[in-house]
C-alpha cells in the first residue's frame, strides 16, 4: 500500500516518465515527486524537444531513442538554457 517512485528509463518499456524530483533521493527515503513545472538543467537549447534517455536512467536527451523495445517519450521543450517545461507525452514502445 505504499506509493513508491523509481527512475524513468527509456531502455525499459515498463518505466516511462510520469514525474520528476528536484534532488537526489536515497533508497528508502521519502521523495517529493512533481508532475508539473520546470526541470532544471544546464546548456539546454531553447526550443529543442527533450526525450527520456535510454542511456542514463532518469536523464533526458535531445536524441530520441531508436532501439527496438525502447520507449520514445518526449518529456518537454527547453524554454531557457536552464529549464525544460515538463509536459510528458504518451510513451511509445519502439518496434
Amino acid at each position: 500500500g505504499t506509493t513508491k517512485c523509481r527512475k524513468a528509463d527509456a531502455s525499459d518499456a515498463t518505466k516511462p516518465g510520469h514525474g520528476y524530483v528536484k534532488a537526489a533521493v536515497e533508497l528508502g527515503a521519502n521523495a517529493t515527486v512533481y508532475t508539473d513545472g520546470y526541470l532544471s538543467g544546464t546548456g539546454l537549447t531553447v526550443g529543442s524537444k527533450y526525450f527520456l534517455s535510454a542511456d542514463t536512467p532518469g536523464a533526458v536527451t535531445t536524441t530520441p531513442p531508436s532501439t527496438t523495445g525502447n520507449i520514445l517519450q518526449q518529456i518537454g521543450v527547453a524554454v531557457s538554457a536552464t529549464a525544460i517545461k515538463f509536459e510528458p507525452l504518451t510513451p511509445i514502445v519502439r518496434a
